[in-house]
């Protein structure tokens, strides 16, 4: 990990969520609630790095997800609409590059992201509207995601081999309590 990276993941108290395989913490959770008694939204930090690998696993939500890219290298956010279609976001600094800032998920779509080739870190973070839930979690399966997407049929076997496998990277960062 190089030393930025590694002095966010100490600053900012971050663990591994396993079932994604990226770094976190959470930042805040409303206080407001909605009909159902759910905080409002929910916002945490992420951070990818190189080494160790970090990245994240395709996944559902069943609400929405908003992304906003905060420093680091660019971030290639693979998403697999329920149109059945793909399209690849490059989260980063530079919009000459067609880079952007940030996105907006729509509830259902599968998602992944990892740092774009030759990145070493980026920073993020996510604010899911209502607040997440583990309930409203599901990771993608590999087979189904083949035979609905064909067309992203390496993207799906990249981000979603170490899930396949039931691997978590092995960390052996002060303070990871994996």
């Amino acid at each position: 990990m190089n030393s930025r990276a590694e002095y966010l993941y100490r600053a900012l108290n971050m663990k591994m969520l396993p079932e994604e395989g990226t770094f976190y913490s959470e930042i805040s959770k409303s206080e407001q609630k909605n009909a159902a008694g759910e905080p409002l939204y929910s916002l945490m930090y992420g951070l990818y790095t190189d080494v160790p690998c970090s990245q994240s696993y395709f996944h559902q939500l069943e609400q929405e997800e908003i992304w906003q890219f905060y420093e680091g290298d660019p971030i290639e956010l693979h998403l697999l609409q329920t149109d059945g279609s793909y399209q690849k976001i490059i989260l980063g600094s530079e919009p000459s590059l067609g880079q952007t800032r940030s996105a907006v998920i729509a509830p259902y779509t599968h998602q992944a992201a990892a740092l774009q080739a030759g990145g070493k870190y980026a920073l993020y973070a996510c604010m899911v509207v209502p607040a997440f839930n583990y309930r409203r979690f599901h990771l993608s399966n590999a087979s189904e995601l083949q035979a609905k997407y064909p067309q992203a049929a390496d993207v799906i076997r990249k981000m979603t081999a170490a899930v396949q496998a039931n691997s978590v990277p092995d960390l052996k960062l002060p303070g990871n309590k994996l």
